[in-house]
């Protein structure tokens, strides 16, 4: 049987990425012990914090995961944001889409907010009706 020299495992356990604990439990030995061979050995590089093998692992291994509680705030904050966004207009509540598939309205959500931005009220901003294109009128398009 061939002797295992603990210097080259302690530098061969670092360059994989193990932190210093897990190279101490790898080894079986005391904390005395294993830290009185690092003060021997000098410098080693061990990986830096969250960098291990073992929190790449844990990371990859819960990746598209939640907790419970994080879960539960996701859903809290989808309804707050949910219930913000719903206006209400003759008697129907729901989002500018929403609204304007209920009444057929032959407009677009950007034009209901642009005319929100100039002051209309939400009943005129969806009421009112598009104004026809003004035909022969120059477009400052840069090809004119």
């Amino acid at each position: 049987m061939s002797a295992v020299d603990p210097v080259a495992l302690i530098r061969d356990y670092a360059a994989r990425g193990l932190t210093k604990e897990e190279t101490m439990q790898a080894l079986r030995w005391g904390r005395e012990k294993f830290l009185h061979m690092l003060e021997l050995l000098g410098d080693v590089e061990w990986a830096p914090r969250n960098k291990t093998v073992n929190r790449r692992l844990y990371c990859e291994s819960i990746r598209g995961q939640c907790r419970p509680y994080q879960a539960l705030n996701a859903t809290r904050a989808r309804a707050g944001l949910k219930a913000k966004s719903n206006k209400t207009v003759r008697g129907f509540t729901g989002s500018v889409q929403e609204i304007i598939d209920h009444f057929g309205i032959p407009t677009s959500v950007s034009s209901v907010r642009r005319r929100r931005a100039q002051g209309m009220s939400w009943e005129d901003a969806f009421f009112t009706p598009n104004k026809p294109p003004v035909c022969g009128k120059a477009t400052n398009n840069g090809w004119n």
